[in-house]
């Protein structure tokens, strides 16, 4: 991106002339690499959002029993987590952008095996491997979306387009299924990879990672403590978020509302999601302010008590969205707020594992306090509970990163 546009700068003239030429050709290129940095990001996304309804194809149209698509699923998710470890290596050694080519050539290779891969041992080999490739391609984005002018603004967007290719391939999922099945899925998917691998060598390369290090003033020590209390507050948010979302078709079950009516409730929830990532996108609040998340996180718990208290559809569906806007708001401001303290990147490489661990530990807690308590509220409650502890987490980091701008 930048790098590239010093390359093309001009060898005579005045040096005023020259920055100018240089300063133009790089805002250009800088647009581009975060268009494309979105896309991509976007596109190793999608199997968090196809994972129900491959569930369903799986059993029906491969005959897997009903545990073993989950298997499947934690095995793709479990490579993207794990893709963090590598990340620690590569991040300061690596040229990001030919890596992220090369990662989607990989995934494209691998989404083509597993149409061949019919068994549940095999589909979870090839998914695992699959997740790895896809989370370093992630790793590689959310790397590049750190060292933009405005990270929070950038984050924002990158949940925002992850929503909408979200929705849009749901949208076509269940046709392309009924017409060509898990391979036509693994094949669409092949294509799409194949597609971006030429785009992606405009993300950037990582050679100018050091960018936020020289606009950090904040001491190692205060720095370090800021970092971890900031990846202690992310897996607090994605603990409440997850620990009430994952039961949100039961909860409207046990209200004794019609299953199609929720699932079309459910179906708009995005929406809301949407529009959370818009305001997030588009606020020009500095990261050392916590008015923001403390906002959103009070609209977490307000969504929380409402489903828990057993209301009626006027009530659940705005709870839904109102759920998915407070997600979607608060974790580009926990995310830009890590950039704004990451000095050398490998705070965005962790902070894979925080989000994973979330997304793994809040299910199995709400679970847990269903399993002792039997109750929704007590689940809300909880959730609650983890929103505001992530506020609290958060309050070093948005102390030193409002000292460092």
């Amino acid at each position: 991106m930048e790098e590239a546009a010093a390359r093309e700068g001009p060898t005579g003239g005045s040096s005023a002339a020259g920055a100018m030429t240089v300063s133009a050709a790089a805002g250009a290129e800088s647009r581009r690499g975060v268009i494309l940095t979105l896309a991509a990001a976007a596109y190793v996304a999608v199997p968090l959002y196809v994972a129900p309804v491959l569930a369903s194809a799986y059993v029906s149209e491969l005959g897997f029993s009903a545990e073993q698509p989950g298997y499947v699923t934690s095995a793709e998710m479990a490579g993207m987590g794990l893709a963090t470890f590598p990340a620690l290596w590569w991040l300061h050694r690596a040229n990001w952008s030919r890596l992220a080519s090369g990662m989607l050539i990989l995934v494209a290779a691998l989404d083509a095996l597993s149409i061949l891969a019919a068994s549940p041992p095999s589909l979870c080999a090839t998914r695992f491997l699959a997740g790895l490739a896809e989370g370093t391609v992630s790793i590689v984005c959310m790397s590049a979306l750190r060292l933009t002018r405005n990270p929070n603004r950038s984050f924002g967007f990158w949940l925002f387009t992850q929503l909408c290719v979200g929705a849009l391939v749901l949208a076509a999922l269940p046709g392309l299924l009924r017409l060509a099945g898990v391979a036509g899925f693994f094949g669409a998917a092949a294509l799409a990879a194949a597609v971006l691998v030429w785009p992606v060598r405009w993300i950037h390369s990582g050679h100018h990672s050091s960018r936020n290090g020289a606009n950090s003033a904040a001491p190692a020590s205060e720095l370090s403590w800021a970092g971890v209390s900031g990846l202690a507050a992310v897996l607090a948010f994605y603990m409440a978020f997850s620990s009430i979302w994952t039961f949100v078709a039961e909860i409207a079950r046990v209200d004794g509302i019609a299953p199609e009516r929720a699932g079309y409730v459910l179906s708009f929830a995005p929406v809301g999601g949407m529009l959370g990532a818009a305001l997030a996108a588009g606020a020009a609040t500095s990261f050392g302010k916590a008015g923001p998340l403390a906002v959103g996180t009070a609209t977490l718990a307000a969504a929380s008590w409402i489903l828990g208290a057993r209301g009626s559809l006027g009530w659940y569906a705005p709870a839904a969205m109102a759920l998915m806007l407070a997600w979607t708001f608060v974790v580009p401001q926990l995310m830009g707020g890590l950039a704004a303290v990451d000095r050398t990147g490998r705070l965005t490489v962790a902070v894979n594992v925080s989000i994973g661990a979330g997304l793994a530990a809040g299910p199995a807690l709400g679970g847990l306090i269903l399993a002792s308590a039997g109750d929704y509220r007590t689940v809300a409650s909880v959730a609650s509970i983890l929103g505001a502890a992530s506020v609290v987490l958060a309050t070093p980091m948005l102390y030193v990163s409002r000292g460092s701008r």
